[in-house]
């Protein structure tokens, strides 16, 4: 879920880079810790089936993002002056 912040510290200047990759740490916890929590709630006690399918949509969600990242990351590196 960090991979949502890689591009925008390349918008940004140099100097917040650390707080942002400190502040990207966080959401993505909270986020993770919220969708286990909304699991945990809507279903009382998950069997192993719907422990798996929470687990592959979150692969498939993580993946899907990360390609979205990188393509976002090389497109504004690719404009930016070396």
């Amino acid at each position: 879920m960090n991979a949502i912040f890689l591009p925008i510290s390349y918008l940004d200047s140099n100097d917040r880079t650390e707080a942002m990759s400190i502040i990207s740490l966080i959401i993505s916890v909270a986020i993770m810790l919220g969708l286990i929590a909304v699991i945990n709630i809507l279903i009382e006690k998950p069997t192993d089936m719907q422990l798996m399918i929470f687990a592959t949509g979150n692969l498939v969600l993580a993946i899907a993002v990360f390609l979205i990242s990188c393509s976002l990351t090389v497109s504004i590196y690719s404009k930016q002056d070396c």
